[in-house]
């Protein structure tokens, strides 16, 4: 986030432009539901069942769950939701403690855990506020209306720094899902007066509006067990001011502030073999190099190439908005990747550099149709591959 849309953002919550609700209406209901499939089916391609509501991560049909929206005052339209799942109602589910960690958490402390899921934003409002104000209210209602003393989080690494920001502490190592994509589980002490304020956490004024005296089970037990949470939960981000020989595939012939732009908030990933980093047919829109280790791209569970450091996979298929044709299988335990997301490529505003990008994303695609001249793979598939054009030994994350 710039510090201009620091300044709005403020500006945005000094005048009150945005309001979240609980729902209670079925009009809204339906409103925040369409929002929800709208982004991750359409936008994002991301399905987990049949509806937008079904989730990877617990059982639909047994979870207990609320809906909050966040509207904009002046037109009164519904513009995000998120889903509040009662931690007790998906106790028993196997997903839930994969997903969630709940194996790490007491029992007696499953009916005062919430989950915060399917959190969306209409993108026009993503830079606003307008996440903030409905986080800030998910929050609030927890902890007033139903008791809820620890909130779990399953959030995708490049997220990772904005929840620590909240207060968030990784409860385990990032994992890949069988479905594909990394997660890292996070969990928040609700009633963690002194770490929200040692971080300055956005959620820290919500909190001091609580009556006192605040319940005190979740905070101890959360006390006793802080020492022992991974202080390295695999996800670094990378420091966009370092000029890395691996990354000359995307970065070559930009400027330093170009080459800042690209690598802003991009994240090092540490994997382990079987890892599925993305799948074939998501559309989840984001590019990995290849830092150190070694990877296979897949299609239909049959090798295609493998790829090692310096090598790019998805370029075409992030600029070009498509789903993905191939997936990309971790092979060895020292493997290290770094994901730049779509926006990546929006955030360079200067046109030379966006012509130098474009270039190198030519001269990648280029390689794949040189490739599929040569060999007897589908050529959509090799549009995921990257070509090395670096030599090994790149920095650190």
């Amino acid at each position: 986030m710039t510090r201009l849309d620091y300044a709005r953002v403020q500006l945005e919550l000094l005048t009150r432009r945005f309001e979240a609700f609980e729902i209670e209406d079925p009009r809204d209901y339906a409103a925040c539901v369409e929002i929800i499939d709208e982004v991750r089916r359409w936008e994002l391609r991301r399905m987990a069942g049949r509806s937008a509501l079904e989730s990877s991560g617990f059982d639909e049909q047994r979870a207990r769950t609320i809906m909050l929206a966040v509207r904009e005052r002046r037109s009164g339209e519904i513009i995000g939701a998120v889903r509040g799942v009662f931690g007790e109602s998906v106790a028993d589910d196997p997903e839930a403690h994969r997903e969630y960690r709940f194996d790490l958490l007491p029992q007696e402390l499953l009916v005062h855990t919430g989950i915060a899921a399917r959190m969306v934003i209409r993108p026009s409002y993503r830079k606003s506020a307008a996440s903030l104000v409905l986080t800030r209210k998910l929050y609030e209602i927890s902890l007033r209306r139903y008791g809820m003393q620890l909130f779990c989080v399953s959030c995708e690494p490049a997220l990772l720094g904005l929840y620590q920001r909240m207060g968030y502490r990784p409860l385990a190592r990032v994992w890949a899902k069988p479905g594909g994509g990394y997660r890292v589980p996070t969990l928040l002490a609700g009633y963690d007066e002194a770490g929200m304020a040692e971080i300055g956490s956005p959620l820290l004024s919500v909190l001091r509006e609580v009556p006192r005296p605040w319940p005190r089970e979740g905070l101890e037990w959360f006390e006793r067990v802080a020492p022992q949470l991974p202080r390295d939960c695999g996800v670094r981000y990378w420091n966009p001011e370092l000029d890395d020989p691996l990354l000359t595939d995307l970065s070559a012939d930009m400027s330093t502030r170009g080459r800042r732009e690209l690598l802003t908030n991009a994240v090092c990933v540490d994997g382990r073999p079987g890892d599925l980093a993305f799948c074939e047919g998501d559309g989840v829109r984001g590019v990995a190099v290849v830092l150190a280790g070694a990877v296979e791209a897949r299609l239909d569970g049959r090798p295609l190439a493998q790829l090692g450091p310096g090598e790019v996979f998805g370029a075409v298929t992030t600029t070009l908005d498509r789903v993905r044709h191939a997936s990309l299988v971790v092979l060895r335990p020292d493997t290290r990747l770094l994901f730049l997301s779509r926006s990546a490529f929006e955030r360079v505003r200067d046109a030379d550099d966006r012509a130098a990008l474009w270039r190198n994303v030519a001269r990648t695609l280029a390689g794949r149709v040189v490739s599929a001249t040569r060999a007897t793979q589908p050529s959509a598939a090799l549009e995921e591959l990257g070509q090395r054009v670096a030599p090994p030994g790149g920095g650190e994350c």
